[in-house]
């Protein structure tokens, strides 16, 4: 048996299918297609702070650290251990504790 069970699977996928959120979920992707881009115009630099849970994804590899700071104001970055494109169901507990660290980090809690 894989990592999840049929019914958390099909419990997944229904989150999905029932209230039609495949369509947001995927929104962003087809945006840039149809912008035909893939990265913001030279020069932009979102000054907000970002936090980035790097988990270990075979699908997707996670975007270095260095190119994003180009674009972004990275004030908490982790890379974790195991996880993957569901890292949030496959690795609850390493999610959650670093978003706890990321909002304390921006809030100085």
């Amino acid at each position: 048996m894989g990592k999840f069970s049929e019914e958390q699977l099909l419990d997944n996928i229904m989150l999905y299918l029932v209230n039609s959120a495949q369509v947001t979920s995927i929104w962003i992707y087809l945006g840039k297609r149809l912008e035909g881009s893939s990265v913001f115009p030279p020069g932009t630099f979102i000054d907000l702070p970002i936090g980035v849970a790097a988990f270990p994804d075979p699908v997707f590899i996670p975007t270095p650290r260095t190119f994003l700071e180009r674009i972004y104001k990275i004030v908490h970055w982790t890379d974790l251990p195991s996880g993957g494109h569901f890292a949030a169901l496959e690795e609850p507990k390493l999610f959650l504790e670093d978003i706890r660290k990321f909002v304390n980090t921006v809030y100085d809690i």
